[in-house]
């Protein structure tokens, strides 16, 4: 008996392993890497992309020196996106209603295959350092995504430049979502239910002869 609890739990570790090694992934970058031979190297934005449940959740953050730039501002964030149909290439969905201003005033002007664009108005909406945003990308998955590349205006004499994207930390672990969870539940009550019957039902050892 002992020996058929400790196999059915095994046989649920394993399960569950292999079931939160599924979901979620999260990568994290930052856009340092002058792409003008005239202006130098620095960390003008961080942006983590996170896959969720149903799509991806990215956040970002203006971090360029504002002391040095009064006047500059991130136009957008361009990249690389495949929708996954043969190579072709969509546009991903983006709800106004899935789109918030975490701190800043910053305003959304449009989404397209190629990037997301924010106002460009004088000092109304604009992207600034220290500003953070977030959206989420329906129906997609961070590996559609690639050359990510920041558009910073006004940072260079008035001229605008493009840092491409460094990835700050490796991919993080899996993270496990609540179908995982529910699962994992199931499994323990599942077992402690077993446990219980076979103990239940297990015969009485024979009372020793006086």
């Amino acid at each position: 008996m002992i020996k058929t609890l400790k196999t059915q739990c095994l046989v649920l570790a394993i399960a569950c392993t292999a079931t939160s090694a599924l979901p979620a992934q999260a990568a994290s970058y930052v856009f340092s890497d002058s792409l003008s031979p005239s202006f130098a190297d620095q960390a003008v934005a961080t942006l983590t992309i996170s896959d969720i449940a149903g799509g991806t959740l990215w956040s970002l953050t203006g971090t360029y020196d504002a002391r040095s730039y009064p006047s500059a501002f991130l136009q957008g964030i361009a990249y690389t996106y495949s929708d996954g149909s043969g190579g072709g290439k969509g546009k991903p969905g983006l709800a106004a209603s899935d789109f918030t201003v975490t701190q800043g005033a910053v305003t959304l002007k449009g989404v397209d295959a190629k990037g997301v664009t924010f106002s460009t108005a004088n000092n109304s909406g604009r992207f600034q350092s220290g500003d953070a945003v977030t959206w989420v990308f329906r129906n997609t998955t961070a590996s559609q995504f690639s050359d990510l590349q920041a558009h910073v205006n006004a940072i260079n004499g008035g001229n605008s430049v493009k840092f491409a994207a460094v990835a700050a930390t490796t991919p993080l672990s899996p993270i496990p979502e609540p179908g995982t969870w529910a699962m994992l539940l199931t499994g323990l009550a599942f077992v402690a239910w077993r446990g219980r019957r076979l103990v239940a039902t297990a015969p009485s050892a024979p009372a020793l002869a006086a």
